[in-house]
């Protein structure tokens, strides 16, 4: 019995000295990969994505976004980093594996309709709030993600993720 808690305990002591590298990175380069093609255009204004009606899979994400965020917070606020990243990778296999696969239709059609904008303008605000929920914990992976993003959009005059504010829960 001792021998089988110690193993135990050493397997939880590997999966939490591996915390900052739970994410994972393959598919969070895989959604932003989907931004990096979608370079607004210039009537999609770069200085911030403008709300526009949502559709179904857009507002399940983003549901999704807003839950996971108070789970995160929740956890860090009780010193549970290793479940706030337990929480977040959740949220990223849930992003790539199934928003980006559905929405892959959408984000390679032709035009640049609503339908488009709305698929760009959710991923975007999917990324760019990971990036900052997940700052504390990988801070450079999370800047990085960052500036990539605000490098197309130019939300923020802000040098990195760790001079923005916290994102809050709705």
């Amino acid at each position: 019995a001792i021998a089988r808690r110690d193993a135990e305990l050493a397997t939880l002591d590997k999966e939490k000295r591996n915390g900052g590298r739970i994410l994972v990175m393959g598919d969070l380069n895989t959604a932003h990969r989907e931004i990096d093609l979608a370079r607004p255009k210039q009537n999609a204004g770069t200085s911030g994505f403008t709300p526009i009606e949502r559709g179904e899979l857009d507002r399940w994400l983003l549901g999704e976004m807003n839950r996971t965020l108070g789970e995160v917070i929740e956890r860090m606020d009780n010193y549970d980093n290793y479940g706030a990243c337990q929480k977040i990778n959740q949220f990223v296999d849930n992003l790539s594996n199934w928003y980006v696969r559905l929405c892959r239709r959408r984000f390679w059609k032709g035009e640049y309709e609503q339908d488009k904008i709305s698929a760009y303008q959710t991923l975007y605000e999917c990324l760019e709030t990971l990036s900052r929920l997940m700052a504390p914990i990988a801070p450079f992976f999370a800047d990085w993600l960052f500036l990539n993003l605000n490098s197309v959009s130019n939300r923020f005059t802000n040098e990195s993720v760790h001079h923005t504010n916290f994102p809050t829960f709705n």
